[in-house]
């Protein structure tokens, strides 16, 4: 590889994990409400990670795989990744996901 390849690879990265840091930044969870996110494709389905991290669900996402939840306590989001949530964003992010009939 020549080094005009592996400085174009590296900017790459470099803005690629930047963009990342970005995103999860303004992802974070900072409130009661949050977007959970599952496995698309496994057996854990949003309520029962909500269920089982003692939350309440709001409303079902577009998708099977997304729901929307409340909480309480500041261990809430690690009590959704410990009940086998993917990713948990932000309740600002809930009506993007959420169906137009909500719970």
């Amino acid at each position: 590889m020549s080094n005009r390849s592996r400085s174009a690879l590296l900017g790459a990265l470099t803005i690629a994990m930047s963009f990342l840091v970005l995103v999860a930044a303004i992802a974070m969870p900072t409130g009661s409400r949050v977007v959970v996110v599952a496995g698309p494709f496994g057996d854990r389905h949003p309520v029962r990670i909500v269920t089982e991290a003692g939350g309440r669900l709001v409303a079902m996402g577009r998708r099977d795989f997304l729901a929307v939840a409340e909480g309480e306590g500041d261990d809430f989001t690690k009590r959704l990744f410990a009940a086998g949530a993917w990713l948990v964003l932000d309740g600002r992010f809930a009506e993007a996901c959420m169906r137009e009939n909500a719970i």
